[in-house]
């Protein structure tokens, strides 16, 4: 059945999120309880929790909380070189300038956007280059343009 369908590019189904990194500088930003993902997070599927936490403040002003649910991927770090981590935060959390929030664009599901991602993942392991210091880059631009299947949204819900 596959064959029946168009194929588009990922920017057609996604956008991207960028996260950040507040200052370590600022205490006030850090050991709060939001969750702030990073690489070192990124080993299982769904998170629930992260290594580092920042506090509201933290969040709001420095880089960006996505809702439960959200897809999450790395897209620079040396982790890169072996496996592309894809996974979904179980509970409101922020995230790093490294990681990436693969937001659903009107047409796609929230829980079929990972499977979509972890369908290409050999893909996207080749799409790698190494940027500054041999650290492994998932180009966004790169990304975007992956060709996916344009599944129909009942059929990404099933």
């Amino acid at each position: 059945m596959g064959g029946e369908w168009a194929t588009g590019r990922l920017g057609d189904c996604v956008r991207l999120q960028s996260g950040g990194t507040p200052s370590k500088s600022r205490p006030d930003y850090w050991g709060g309880d939001v969750p702030w993902i990073s690489a070192k997070d990124m080993k299982s599927y769904w998170l629930q929790d992260s290594e580092d936490h920042l506090t509201e403040l933290g969040a709001r002003e420095a880089t960006r909380i996505v809702d439960a649910g959200t897809t999450l991927i790395l897209t620079r770090g040396m982790t890169l070189h072996n496996d592309v981590p894809i996974c979904r935060v179980g509970r409101p959390s922020a995230f790093n300038q490294d990681v990436k929030a693969v937001v659903p664009q009107e047409g796609t599901d929230t829980a079929f956007v990972p499977y979509l991602l972890l369908g290409c993942k050999d893909r996207l392991l080749a799409s790698v280059d190494s940027a500054g210091h041999g650290t492994g880059r998932l180009n966004t631009d790169t990304l975007l343009h992956l060709p996916v299947p344009m599944i129909p949204l009942e059929e990404q819900k099933r």
